[in-house]
């Protein structure tokens, strides 16, 4: 890879330490974070289905990583607790080898981890859809 050449994805935001964590801005690395609660968020995935990329679960809530700025227009009601976690936020990252099934690891870890091959962004759009589809018709404003 060409040092000056930017087109490949950089994962040099994950923790060094595979076990570890570290606590990382969003909108920095080209990502911002959606959160959602653990209840919507089962639904939401499910929506998606193969549409997802990476996912952090950090016991109570999920958090999808989407190309930074994407998510800024996400309309969702407030009730619903989903956040777009972008510039001057941070976002609790799990170290590669923290995922479902690691001994000791039942908090922060990767439900899907990211790929070296850049597939790791949920499409903003497609959330969108899959929010929507999750949480049900919303009634019109009045």
């Amino acid at each position: 890879m060409n040092p000056h050449h930017d087109t490949e994805p950089r994962l040099d935001w994950l923790p060094a330490e595979p076990q570890g964590h570290a606590v990382v801005p969003a909108g920095v690395h080209g990502w911002d974070a959606v959160r959602i609660p653990r209840f919507w968020a089962n639904r939401v995935l499910d929506a998606l289905g193969d549409g997802a990329g990476a996912v952090i679960h950090d016991g109570h809530c999920m958090y999808l990583l989407v190309a930074h700025g994407t998510a800024d227009d996400l309309r969702v009601p407030a009730a619903h607790d989903i956040a777009v976690l972008g510039t001057s936020t941070y976002v609790a990252i799990p170290g590669i080898g923290r995922h479902a099934g690691t001994p000791g690891i039942d908090r922060l870890r990767w439900r899907t981890p990211p790929t070296p091959d850049g597939d790791y962004l949920t499409n903003a759009g497609l959330l969108q859809a899959a929010i929507d589809n999750a949480l049900g018709p919303r009634r019109a404003a009045s």
